[in-house]
C-alpha cells in the first residue's frame, strides 16, 4: 500500500522544500506575510484566511515538520535509507531554525510569522505555540515558559469560556 503511495508523498515534501527560498530549513510561504498585502486573490498563507500570514508561516512550518518527520518514518519502513535521511535531515534543518525566527523575545511564545520585510507578526496565537510545543520544536523548558506566558495573557485578556475551546489570538 505505501509502495504504491509514497512518490505523490514525496512529490509534495519536495515541492515544500522546493519553497526554502533562502536556504535555512524554514519553508517559506508565497504570499509575503507584509502588513497590507492581503488582497484578492493571493490570500494568506494559512487556514485564517482574514489574518496575513505569510513568508516564515510558524504554523504551516509546524505542520512540515511533522509531514517531513513521518515521511522519514515510511522510508525507513520501505528500507530507503537515503529518502529517509533526506526528510529527517529537513526535519531537523526546519526544527534548528523554528525558534530562532519565531519566537519572540518580548512576548515569550512562538509569532504567528515572520513577513518577507523581517517584521514579527505576533497576535498572542495559543495554537500556534501549542503546535510548537507538542512537536518538539522547542525544548521542554521553553515550552513550560510559554505555556506559563499564553496562560498569564488568556487571563489578563479575561477570557474564561474553556467550553468553547481556545480563543485563535488573544
Amino acid at each position: 500500500w505505501l509502495s504504491a503511495r509514497v512518490a505523490a508523498l514525496e512529490r509534495v515534501a519536495d515541492y515544500a522544500l522546493s519553497r526554502d527560498i533562502d536556504g535555512d530549513g524554514l519553508i517559506e510561504a508565497v504570499p509575503s506575510g507584509n502588513l497590507g498585502s492581503l488582497k484578492q486573490p493571493k490570500r494568506s498563507s494559512c487556514w485564517f484566511d482574514a489574518i496575513n500570514f505569510g513568508h516564515k508561516d510558524a504554523y504551516a512550518n509546524a505542520l512540515m515538520y511533522r509531514g517531513f518527520r513521518c515521511l522519514a518514518d515510511l522510508e525507513a519502513r520501505l528500507k530507503r535509507e537515503n529518502r529517509a535521511a533526506k526528510y529527517a535531515d529537513a526535519a531537523a534543518r526546519l526544527k534548528k531554525a523554528y525558534a530562532p525566527t519565531l519566537l519572540n523575545p518580548t512576548t515569550g511564545w512562538i509569532a504567528m510569522w515572520r513577513s518577507q520585510d523581517g517584521q514579527l507578526h505576533d497576535y498572542a496565537c495559543p495554537f500556534i505555540s501549542g503546535y510548537a510545543i507538542e512537536y518538539g520544536l522547542v525544548d521542554r523548558e521553553t515550552g513550560r515558559r510559554i505555556l506559563e506566558k499564553l496562560h498569564a495573557k488568556i487571563e489578563a485578556v479575561g477570557f474564561t469560556r474553556f467550553d468553547l475551546g481556545l480563543p485563535c489570538i488573544l
